[in-house]
């Protein structure tokens, strides 16, 4: 049996990612609505959550708190904005468009995580397209996803989406900003210096 490649251990990371964000908003309210059911199978079915609860908590501390070091390598970011694209709805692609390039060594699932967070929250909570730019200045690489005006009815919080990608961006020594103004919202995700090539 031989061991893992880079890029299927890269993989796996983000699938592991992904489920634990997707699933944590639904299992919170699931929790929340078993507190009020009575009867038969009660007990079991509140249990049977809590367990799920734990086991959800384990593999997102571990995800957080574990990064595996393989991943500290050159990242593509124009693959970064097709990987990310590709995962949206068809009706959120008609929204976005990714204007990115160059490679940059980082740890490629945190980073796909935060931008992934960053576009969603942004079609989340305005109205119009969302466009994915970056800049690279004094040998800093800061990336930007700006939004259109804020929704008319807006969605409560940012959800543990934003919590998320500012605790992420603080582990990788980057400086996350979000900026929500009536006519547009801009996320900015600052790396740290980066060595020359």
């Amino acid at each position: 049996m031989t061991a893992p490649s880079k890029s299927s251990l890269a993989k796996l990371g983000l699938r592991a990612a992904g489920v634990a964000h997707d699933i944590a908003h639904p299992l919170s309210v699931a929790l929340l609505a078993a507190q009020n059911i009575e009867g038969k199978g009660s007990v079991q079915l509140k249990a049977s959550l809590r367990r799920m609860e734990k086991l959800l908590q384990s593999l997102r501390t571990e995800l957080r708190d574990k990064p595996t070091k393989a991943l500290g390598t050159s990242l593509d970011l124009t693959d970064l904005g097709k990987d990310i694209y590709a995962g949206l709805k068809l009706s959120d692609q008609k929204r976005v468009s990714f204007k990115l390039k160059g490679m940059v060594k980082t740890d490629a699932v945190a980073l796909h995580r935060i931008m992934e967070n960053l576009v969603l929250n942004a079609l989340r909570h305005s109205d119009g397209d969302v466009e994915v730019t970056q800049t690279h200045k004094a040998n800093q690489l800061t990336l930007l996803v700006n939004g259109g005006a804020k929704k008319r009815k807006p969605t409560k919080g940012w959800g543990i989406g934003l919590a998320s990608s500012h605790d992420l961006a603080k582990r990788l020594g980057y400086a996350l900003t979000v900026d929500i103004k009536p006519s547009r919202s801009q996320a900015r995700l600052v790396s740290p210096k980066l060595a020359k090539q």
